[in-house]
């Protein structure tokens, strides 16, 4: 998992990935460690670290965050990070996500080259997956209409076989009816 391998080669405790949509507004796709109250499903353009992001199109580091802020829950309670970070996720130069991290310790340069580095790939990533998902998509519906065409060609093949009978019973009772009017004739 993409956000768990960025969280570990980070050192974060906390991660959020956000999806842009086509409305504009971010959306909440994954997470790793988020408790309840800490993620937002929705996020618009402005709002927020990550809204923030999104509208400056930077990396955007928090050091020096007030108490009560965002917390980083465990199983015996919670703490406050140090660092929180948002950076957005491109694809060919234009923005398609944004993540952000928590962590009890300070990003470091090195750390941030890093983030910076790999947003693109992050980008692509996305971009895969997204169009696989559409292809899945696109695939299904072609299955479904082709299975419909099937019932349809299926019920016609039943129609042209009942005209079929239909049209035999017609040119029997016309065979039969000739035959009749023969024999009306060479009896009169």
């Amino acid at each position: 998992d993409m956000l768990s391998y960025i969280v570990e080669h980070t050192k974060s405790h906390v991660a959020a990935l956000y999806i842009l949509e086509e409305d504009k507004k971010l959306y909440l796709s994954g997470g790793y460690a988020l408790s309840a109250n800490e993620k937002s499903d929705k996020i618009e353009l402005g709002e927020g670290l990550v809204g923030q992001c999104l509208q400056s199109n930077k990396l955007i580091l928090l050091d020096e965050i007030p108490a009560g802020e965002i917390t980083i829950s465990y199983a015996t309670g919670e703490t406050q990070p140090k660092n929180v970070i948002a950076f957005p996720i491109r694809r060919n130069g234009f923005i398609i996500g944004v993540i952000e991290l928590a962590s009890l310790n300070t990003y470091t340069p090195r750390k941030l080259e890093f983030l910076n580095a790999v947003a693109n790939n992050i980008g692509i990533a996305i971009y895969v997956a997204q169009n696989r998902k559409k292809l899945q998509d696109f695939l299904e519906e072609t299955q479904a209409q082709a299975e419909e065409l099937q019932a349809q060609h299926n019920e016609l093949e039943g129609l042209n076989e009942e005209l079929e009978v239909q049209t035999q019973k017609i040119q029997a009772s016309e065979e039969e009816l000739r035959v009749q009017q023969e024999e009306l004739l060479q009896s009169n």
